[in-house]
This record gives structure tokens, C-alpha cells and sequence, in this order.
């Protein structure tokens, strides 16, 4: 999500749905394809996300009229990508109403409460989660990193167990609430979640360049499985305590600064494991993600 704000032009400021009025209090984030707001509604405050890409207003397929209702060019070829995108959109609030349903893993995703189509576009509302993404925490101790990557990993494994990959495995798709006695986790973000039984059959996937195993980056959708996601956390991990992409630097030796002060058995542990998870070969990532996350545990011990 980005929140730099220098897309506010575009932004709503009030929004009447069934004559009732909801109050755009805040924008929190332009992703890209929906823009984040915080809102009032029927007296309680939820998150509301409004169906809006960013690739299509710059393209100007799409645009606001005088009242904030989304228009789009006629063309056939602007039709037919905006009809692309709504329903991308309708798939992943149909993808976190699957899991929500699922007592397994209901605790660990955010909860769409309605789906509204005005405007000229789509809109989902969410229960509010008082918290920000984990991209936006700074100034974390090395243990409260591995920490929260154990739990985000046990949290893709219980999703692994409902039979669904998060493919999409970052950050920002991950909110954090945090108080002085515990914290609470939440997957936000849906979009590039496939069937473990289909991705094997795909051969394009949307997912992030930074933390995207290579078999995701190159379409080998034959090689996809629970492993492409433990690359991801291992790789999330890194960006996390280094501030690079692991897969643009392609290199372990940049952790060696931060894990200095451990012994010289749990740096080597440590590097191993994170070698063995990042290895581009996944018959060699011969690990799930709640085996990722009890090793990251180890570390702490």
C-alpha cells in the first residue's frame, strides 16, 4: 500500500450508500487497485476500500466526475479492463469470505462485513483493526523481528491447511495491533491467494518482486507449492532486518551485522536456515511454514 498521499486529488470525501451516509474520516493508504479509507458508519468506525486502479487513472481509463462517481472511456479494450479489474476485486473479498467462514484460520483475517456497488464502482467494508501494517513499524529489536515473522508464518501455515497459498507473502499485507501485553495479527490482503490444487496448472502470478521465489517470478506454475510461500516469509524477514531485498542483493552476508553479538552456533544456525529456505532450487526448501516458524523460535532460546 502506499501512503504518500500525492494521489489525494482522486480521493472521496463522502459516500451515500441506500440513503445511508458514511463519513470518509481518513485516507490510510492507496494500494494498486483500491484506495483505504477510514470511516463512520451507522455509528461505528470500520475500513472502507474503494475499487479505484492506479494503473487505469493513469492510463485514464477511468476518472471522477464533479460528484466522486467513478467514469470510464467506452472502448471496448477500456471496458474489457475494467471489467478485468472488478472482478479481481470481487474475487479476493469472495477468497477472504472463504476463509473467514473457516474456524481454522477466522482469527488471522480481516473481516468483510458488505460489499456495495455505487459510484460506478465497488466498495468492501472491513471491520476496523487498530493497528498499521508491519511495513510501517521502524525501530524493532532483531528478536521482535524474528518474533513477528514466527507468528505471520504460523499464520500462512494455518491458511496452507485450508488448502489456499498466499502467494503474496509481504509486509504490507500483514497488520499488526499491538498493545503493551499482546498483539494480534491479521492477513489484509487476498488478490494473488490461489487453490494449492490450481497453481500448479498457472503460469502468471501477481506477487511482490522483492519477496516472489523465483519459480512465482518466472511462471513455473509446475513448481508452486507450500515452499514458494516459506521463500516469501524468509525473505520477508530479511527485507525486514536489512532494509534490501534479498532478491536484488542475493547475498546472506548482509545479516552478519546485525546477529553479531550472538554466538558463533546460532549465527551459523541462523544463516543456514535462511540459506536452505532462499535456495532457488524448492526441492531443496524441504521445510513448512510452522517448521519455519518453530526454528525461528529455536534462535531465541
Amino acid at each position: 500500500m502506499r501512503t504518500d498521499m500525492n494521489l489525494c486529488a482522486y480521493e472521496i470525501h463522502s459516500l451515500s450508500i441506500k440513503n445511508e451516509q458514511i463519513k470518509i474520516k481518513e485516507l490510510l493508504a492507496y494500494g494498486t487497485n483500491a484506495f483505504v479509507y477510514k470511516v463512520e458508519y451507522r455509528d461505528r468506525s470500520y475500513i472502507l476500500k474503494e475499487l479505484f486502479p492506479e494503473g487505469l487513472s493513469e492510463q485514464r481509463v477511468i476518472k471522477r466526475d464533479s460528484t466522486g462517481a467513478v467514469l470510464y472511456r467506452l472502448r471496448i479494450i477500456d471496458k474489457f479492463k475494467w471489467q478485468r479489474v472488478k472482478l479481481q476485486f470481487l474475487l479476493s473479498i469472495y477468497k477472504n469470505r472463504l476463509l473467514q467462514r473457516n474456524l481454522a484460520v477466522n482469527d488471522c483475517v480481516s473481516q468483510n462485513v458488505g460489499l456495495f456497488r455505487t459510484n460506478g464502482t465497488l466498495y468492501a467494508l472491513y471491520e476496523n483493526i487498530r493497528g498499521k501494517d508491519w511495513s510501517c513499524y521502524a525501530g524493532e529489536s532483531l528478536e521482535e523481528l524474528i518474533i513477528r515473522c514466527s507468528k505471520i508464518a504460523e499464520i500462512v501455515y494455518r491458511i496452507h491447511r485450508t488448502g489456499w497459498l498466499v502467494m503474496d507473502v509481504k509486509a504490507s499485507n500483514f497488520v499488526i495491533n499491538a498493545t503493551e501485553s499482546e498483539e494480534h495479527i491479521q492477513l489484509v490482503d487476498f488478490d494473488s491467494m490461489v487453490r494449492l490444487s490450481f497453481a500448479r496448472k498457472k503460469s502468471k502470478f501477481y506477487c511482490s518482486s522483492e519477496t516472489a521465489p523465483p519459480e512465482l517470478l518466472e511462471g513455473r506454475g509446475r513448481d508452486v507449492g507450500v515452499n514458494s510461500d516459506v521463500y516469501s516469509l524468509a525473505a520477508m524477514l530479511f527485507k525486514k532486518i536489512c532494509g534490501v531485498s534479498y532478491n536484488e542483493c542475493k547475498t546472506l552476508s548482509l545479516l552478519m551485522p546485525f546477529i553479531e553479538n550472538w554466538s558463533k552456533e546460532r549465527q551459523s544456525k541462523f544463516v543456514n536456515l535462511l540459506k536452505m529456505v532462499l535456495c532457488p532450487d524448492i526441492t531443496r526448501r524441504d521445510i513448512s511454514a510452522i517448521e519455519f516458524s518453530r526454528k525461528l523460535l529455536e534462535l531465541l532460546r
